[in-house]
């Protein structure tokens, strides 16, 4: 009976929603957006107090709705670089800890922090340096590798051209440098001189790029001196492993792979 006092049902209704569109437009007060305004500048005051800078309030808001923060931790937020910091190599085994194959692991810690060519492989030394395993390994860092690393005068600073993964293990070898090789002559030359010391003695024939179901990247390459060819692979480990049947030591000399090769953390 109350609808059809303004002449219908739906008349009625489209009048008393206009009345409480108008009701709920007149509670809210006109200094609101000032009051949300100093609400977040009180928050992001307490942030800034925390150490934690605010570029916009209404991230303010955002976070306060936050429960669950996932950050990478390996740099990557703030400098954008990777950085080798340990090499683990295969060893022929003396005393305890031999595996079956007569091997073992052998941990050396990497020194440096950035793109900087600078630092040694603690413990390593030159007999392992010059031995077949390293060499291999380091002609492999250098070869499967799209990564290039640069050096900028004005800046004084090295930076990198490709992927942060190629462009760590290039400042690698650049560490373990080549004994019985020159030095570099400069920061500029210092970019690329062990890695290219490297590489001279192949000449790339064909590249496969890394791909998710491969996970690993392939280049072949052939020895300039022998004409052998020689496909260097870099991937991931679990997926490597089912590939190989043995294992080069640091010596040049290959055994059998087993599960059975102790790690020596000394």
């Amino acid at each position: 009976m109350l609808f059809r006092s303004f002449g219908g049902t739906w008349r009625g209704a489209l009048y008393y929603l206009k009345v409480a569109v108008a009701l709920g437009v007149a509670a809210i007060p006109e200094g609101l957006p000032a009051v949300i305004t100093l609400c977040l500048s009180l928050g992001t005051r307490r942030m800034a107090a925390r150490n934690v800078v605010v570029r916009k309030l209404p991230s303010v808001e955002t976070l306060g709705c936050t429960t669950v923060i996932c950050t990478d931790k390996t740099g990557t937020l703030t400098t954008n670089q990777m950085t080798v910091t340990s090499l683990v190599t295969a060893e022929r085994a003396s005393g305890r800890g031999a595996g079956a194959a007569g091997a073992q692991l052998r941990e050396y810690e990497v020194e440096g922090v950035s793109y900087e060519p600078v630092g040694q492989v603690r413990g390593m030394v030159d007999d392992t340096l010059r031995g077949g395993g390293l060499r291999e390994f380091a002609a492999g860092a250098a070869l499967c590798n799209d990564a290039e690393l640069k050096y900028d005068p004005t800046d004084q600073l090295f930076t990198r051209v490709g992927e942060p993964t190629e462009a760590a293990l290039k400042v690698l070898v650049e560490k373990l440098g080549l004994p019985g090789a020159p030095l570099p002559q400069n920061a500029s030359a210092a970019a690329n001189h062990f890695s290219g010391l490297r590489s001279a003695p192949y000449a790339k024939l064909a590249t496969l790029e890394f791909s998710r179901t491969r996970k690993s990247m392939s280049v072949l390459c052939r020895h300039k001196k022998s004409g052998r060819n020689v496909l260097f692979v870099k991937g991931a480990p679990e997926m490597l492993l089912e590939r190989c049947t043995s294992v080069a030591l640091g010596d040049g000399r290959v055994v059998p792979l087993s599960a059975a090769v102790p790690l020596n953390e000394t």
